[in-house]
């Protein structure tokens, strides 16, 4: 959670750390987990984490930037902030792109780490003549969909492949 200075219902301090307002408000006791009421009548508000679909996507050119924060009409006493996607410099887009490529990649050796248990799970079943729980072509065919998931248009919206049972 973020917090905000406000002055006449707008903000203009944003955001602030939990550690930044305990050091602004040195001089007050806030309890151990600050709500709304804690800081009624000090200037400041609770701004809540974003949740799923507020911010817009990211995309190769532009990166999501928070630039402020609103009243939220549905959770009362709190702020919820607000997003904008920002046209980010070829410099530092390159960074972006290698940083989602790798993490991209991380994800992708942790699934085929798994699928090499379902591959060997699969052979050792055909060795000993029992049914196959995943049939290996459809394990081959994951893998060959895991092995170009970074070759999607947009690295930033990838959609991972579902292993066929």
């Amino acid at each position: 959670m973020h917090f905000a200075k406000i002055e006449n219902n707008t903000p203009v301090e944003f955001p602030i750390s939990e550690q930044d307002l305990r050091k602004i408000l040195n001089n007050i006791s806030l309890p151990t987990t600050i709500n709304p009421s804690a800081l009624e009548g000090l200037g400041y508000v609770c701004v809540r984490s974003g949740q799923a679909g507020e911010a817009p996507s990211p995309n190769l050119t532009h990166a999501v930037v928070l630039t402020g924060c609103v009243p939220d009409t549905n959770t009362e006493g709190y702020w919820k902030p607000v997003y904008e996607l920002q046209l980010v410099q070829p410099p530092e887009n390159d960074r972006r792109i290698r940083k989602q490529l790798a993490l991209i990649r991380t994800k992708r050796k942790v699934l085929f780490d798994e699928l090499d248990v379902m591959i060997n799970r699969a052979l050792r079943e055909q060795r000993l003549g029992l049914p196959v729980t995943i049939p290996l072509a459809n394990l081959d065919a994951y893998g060959k969909l895991l092995a170009e998931v970074t070759d999607q248009p947009d690295i930033f919206n990838i959609t991972w492949p579902v292993l066929e049972r």
